[in-house]
């Protein structure tokens, strides 16, 4: 279980095992809510307040994390000691130097164009008969995918050095097409026209689509690094990312397969129903902020699949969360060279 704590002014505390929040009435400090630390894997804070020290310590001896959140990303992430095998950590640093990192690289990449190809095929079969004129619009650009595909296909399993330009390029030219079709179907109103931001850096969103996606990617972030951690991965030892100085450029990389599935499919639903709308949100200079209800919704629905929804995955229906811990060992495996590739994960449709 996932506790997401927002607003201003709340404060966690620590009764016996249960995490306790508070908030400010007046002079009174009143609790509003506990919860056993028995049952709760991550703490998410996307609000201001403040957290006991007797808290942290409790929470790490459970091994509960705590996500910070600001303006769309994570800031602060505290957990528990290290778990995992040296060697698990050292067959990671060694990959950079031979295939394997190149063979990962790649497969990430296949992975989230894939999944943006599959996505686009929904969207464009849903408005066959609502919207034909921009169901076809997004087929042409979804073959535009396909042939982006069939070139990452093509790349040989090299050291990451060697092939990190070409397949940067490629992801590239996917997330255009990917991010023009979404941009016909988001209303007009919202001002979305790509992901772009100011200084077009998407961190820093103009419009409320872009702000949403920033939410939801930074509550999948948390999400992916406590798997990558569990795993034994080092999570600033990435392959397709490069490295820079604070950079999770693991977690980064295994969000890659799930970007598409579990935000981008929750997201664009709601913009198109007009769950949000464009007074939703507003503005701090330049960048665009979401409102209570907007945060509050997006939170909700990205944390609602991914810790509640199933997918059908070889054979079996398994829980988002735990696919995406599952992922994360079988890369271990691979470069444990335990298995002999490594298997992305998207969906077919």
């Amino acid at each position: 279980m996932r506790i997401v704590v927002d607003g201003f002014g709340k404060f966690l505390g620590l009764k016996g095992n249960l995490l306790v929040i508070k908030s400010r009435e007046g002079n009174k400090s009143v609790e509003v809510d506990s919860f056993p630390l028995s049952k709760i894997e991550q703490v998410i804070v996307t609000g201001k307040g403040s957290i006991s020290l007797d808290l942290l310590k409790k929470m790490g001896e459970m091994g509960t994390d705590l996500v910070i959140l600001r303006g769309g990303k994570v800031v602060c992430k505290l957990s528990s000691r290290e778990i995992g095998t040296v060697k698990t950590r050292k067959e990671q640093y060694y990959a950079h130097l031979d295939e394997r990192s190149g063979h990962l690289a790649k497969a990430f990449v296949y992975s989230k164009i894939r999944n943006q190809y599959s996505l686009l095929g929904t969207i464009a079969k849903s408005r066959v008969d609502t919207n034909p004129e921009v169901s076809e619009e997004i087929q042409k650009k979804r073959e535009e995918i396909k042939g982006v595909l069939d070139e990452v296909s093509t790349i040989e399993d090299k050291r990451i050095d060697e092939i990190r330009s070409d397949l940067m390029k490629l992801e590239a030219r996917g997330a255009k097409e990917y991010w023009e079709s979404i941009s016909l179907i988001i209303p007009e109103e919202i001002g979305f026209s790509g992901r772009r931001g100011i200084g077009d850096s998407p961190r820093y969103a103009k419009d409320g689509f872009n702000a949403s996606l920033n939410l939801g990617y930074s509550l999948l972030e948390g999400v992916v690094w406590r798997a990558v951690q569990i795993s034994g991965l080092d999570p600033y030892g990435g392959f397709l990312h490069v490295d820079r100085p604070g950079r999770a450029s693991m977690v980064l990389d295994v969000m890659e397969e799930f970007r598409q599935q579990l935000v981008d499919r929750v997201i664009i639903p709601v913009f198109t129903k007009r769950e949000i709308t464009e007074e939703d949100f507003s503005y701090e200079g330049k960048v665009c902020m979401l409102g209570e209800k907007a945060r509050r919704l997006v939170i909700s629905r990205v944390l609602g699949k991914i810790e509640n929804g199933t997918v059908y995955y070889r054979n079996s229906r398994i829980k988002w969360d735990d696919l995406i811990l599952k992922k994360c060992r079988e890369i271990v495996k691979y470069l444990r060279r335990e298995i002999g590739e490594y298997r992305p994960f998207y969906l077919r449709w």
